[in-house]
């Protein structure tokens, strides 16, 4: 999957996150901690990301807006 496609998804977190008054616990199975444990690997979002598990659904979306601020660290084929 590419970057474009994990936006759109990051884009439907943020709407579910603002909607809720509390942030609750993400979903470990869903597809996009792969996805992030890669951007954890190649230095674009924080490290020590995944270590603490359950994270907030409100965490999720921080560290794909930092993984969108820090997407120039992506080669081409990542992107």
């Amino acid at each position: 999957m590419t970057f474009t496609h994990w936006r759109r998804t990051a884009c439907g977190l943020l709407l579910a996150a603002s909607c809720a008054a509390a942030s609750p616990p993400a979903d470990v199975t869903d597809p996009v901690f792969p996805f992030l444990r890669r951007l954890e690997e190649k230095g674009v979002i924080g490290p020590e990301f995944l270590g603490t598990l359950p994270r907030s659904r409100a965490q999720v979306l921080e560290a794909l807006r930092q993984a969108q601020t820090n997407a120039h660290l992506l080669h081409a084929w990542d992107a």
